[in-house]
């Protein structure tokens, strides 16, 4: 039998609350600038829920996204340039189901935990138009048994693996329904002055 993930759905997952005006332009640093245009790639995977409950797990995942993006504002907003516009356009979050896949497989066989459980780029064929300009893309993939794998591409440009992982446990907390979460400050440029090529 043929193994595949198959796109369901996908939708944009906007912040609970608007970005302040004084926050709508994240400017990279020097140092940001200058990375490699790349995606920092994250795979999880967890197992089915007690009480067989897709569809609401989907729906808290979303629910809590939109709640950490309120908070972490640039990956709701749309690459421009040197910058990101903080525009709280939103996240994509596109819904699949793995075919023929086992989640016990998965696990046991580190070389399936690839490319096919993260959100594709535009270059490998994604749904969303100009997706390299999104900071942040989510995949939620629904396994047979009920398991599931949560894949996510953040911009290099705008996270770095602290920043993600810190991004990820924030999430995961406002979903357990805790409200205290550490966010980063967003104050790169700042920091790392922007390079500007007439000094």
């Amino acid at each position: 039998m043929e193994r595949k993930i198959e796109i369901v759905s996908v939708e944009l997952i906007k912040p609970l609350s608007p970005t302040p005006n004084h926050l709508r332009c994240y400017e990279f640093s020097l140092l940001d600038q200058m990375a490699v245009d790349m995606s920092v790639p994250l795979a999880l995977f967890y197992p089915p829920p007690l009480d067989g409950g897709e569809s609401s797990r989907l729906l808290l995942l979303k629910k809590s996204l939109s709640e950490i993006l309120a908070r972490f504002y640039p990956f709701a907003g749309r690459i421009k340039d040197n910058s990101v516009e903080c525009n709280d356009d939103g996240v994509p979050f596109y819904e699949a189901f793995a075919h023929n896949y086992q989640l016990e497989d998965v696990l046991r066989k580190p070389a399936y935990v690839n490319e096919r459980f993260l959100p594709t780029t535009v270059e490998e064929g994604s749904l969303m138009p100009d997706s390299a300009l999104y900071p942040l893309l989510v995949q939620v993939t629904i396994f047979e048994c009920g398991g599931m794998a949560i894949g996510i591409r953040a911009s290099h440009k705008v996270a770095d693996c602290a920043t993600l992982c810190t991004l990820i446990n924030a999430w995961s907390t406002i979903a357990r329904g805790n409200i205290e979460v550490v966010v980063p400050e967003f104050v790169a440029a700042a920091k790392f002055p922007m390079f500007n090529p007439s000094l």
